[in-house]
């Protein structure tokens, strides 16, 4: 029986890595050896007849000249201007004090209280201590087990959508819910919570509604508005508005998000919706439970990882939520509880607050 034949080693010149200084040899050497071809100028007169190790040693030359610390001979001629006195070492290094354009709104914004996360009020708007893990535990394992089961009814439904027979097709068709176009934040307000709330906020998103369909209306698109019986001095009114939406089919209180619903809807809406709802709630809408439901059915089709955009709208979403549960009563624990159901989703299955657990425990500061 024969051994087996051992590999031939390799070369140790090919195994062998170069050091830097091997490095600055070569380019050194090709420079001398190249320097009765072309001699390395303080600049590139023609990039074409010049090879890689000539351009490396003329960079490696430019760059071996340039001192410490450059200064702009702008920067210079001001300082000196300004102040003959100072030495040119202290015009250098000392740090302009006046922001350029755009940092102070950015200063002036990360400074101001906008960006805080307001903690709870009282015990009564946090879980139980004592509760507080399992509570957490059970609310995380109940949101995961959703995400799996919309992501499998998600599958079911495109792959019926997408089956070729006619028969399949009209009925996948006739299943599916008109829904409004993702921009209109008017329409989704009324398709997801119905019209029987009127507070200022929807009198205002109403208002900018007319203004747009009057725009419409009375623009030079096409034929639009030409043969209309409305005259220019027309306006819609709050209900003419309503009624735009009819096609939709909304009910009295708005849609539930239910399972056919939220599997209808793709990423894109998805993400708009989570906008629309953050900025429902930033300029004033009421938080109601079934908003939190919404808000809720939302997240659970939100798909990970998340981008930058929805990771800024979620944290958004997060200190609007500890706004408005820092206001709220005593009398009102069901909203207070399916806030916190909410916070505890963002902060920590989108791992967008690492100590969320502040948000969650109350601390008397007095």
């Amino acid at each position: 029986m024969s051994l087996p034949q051992q590999c031939l080693p390799l070369p140790q010149n090919s195994r062998k890595r170069r050091s830097p200084s091997d490095d600055r040899c070569i380019v050194e050497s090709s420079s001398h050896h190249h320097q009765q071809k072309q001699p390395i100028n303080d600049e590139i007169s023609s990039l074409q007849s010049m090879d890689a190790m000539e351009y490396l040693a003329f960079v490696r030359r430019q760059a071996s000249e340039l001192p410490d610390i450059f200064v702009s001979k702008i920067a210079i001629d001001t300082n000196i201007n300004n102040d003959n006195t100072q030495s040119r070492q202290q015009h250098c290094t000392m740090p302009s004090q006046t922001p350029i354009d755009g940092s102070a709104a950015a200063r002036d914004y990360l400074l101001s209280h906008r960006l805080n996360i307001i903690p709870p009020p009282s015990p009564l708007h946090v879980p139980p201590l004592s509760l507080l893990n399992e509570w957490v535990q059970q609310t995380l394992s109940n949101f995961s087990s959703l995400r799996s089961y919309l992501h499998a009814c998600r599958g079911e439904f495109k792959k019926c959508t997408n089956n070729n027979t006619t028969t399949t097709t009209t009925r996948s068709e006739e299943d599916k819910i008109r829904v409004p176009p993702s921009k209109d934040l008017y329409a989704w307000h009324v398709f997801c919570l119905g019209n029987e709330i009127r507070n200022e906020m929807e009198h205002q998103m109403i208002h900018v509604h007319i203004l747009q369909q009057n725009d419409h209306l009375n623009g030079d698109d096409g034929d639009i508005g030409g043969d209309d019986d409305r005259d220019h001095d027309d306006v819609l009114t709050a209900v003419e508005v309503d009624l735009l939406l009819s096609p939709y089919n909304i009910p009295q209180g708005g849609y539930e998000p239910t399972t056919r619903l939220m599997c209808q809807f793709d990423q894109i809406i998805i993400r708009k919706l989570i906008s629309h709802h953050t900025r429902y709630i930033a300029v004033g809408c009421a938080v109601t439970t079934k908003r939190i439901k919404w808000i809720y059915a939302i997240l659970a089709r939100l798909d990970k990882p998340l981008h930058r955009d929805e990771a800024s709208v979620l944290m958004e979403l997060l200190r609007e939520l500890c706004r408005v549960r820092s206001s709220m009563m005593e009398n009102q624990l069901d909203i207070i509880k399916a806030i916190n159901v909410v916070i505890l989703l963002i902060g920590v299955y989108f791992e967008q607050y690492s100590h969320v657990d502040k948000l969650l425990t109350y601390h008397d500061d007095s």
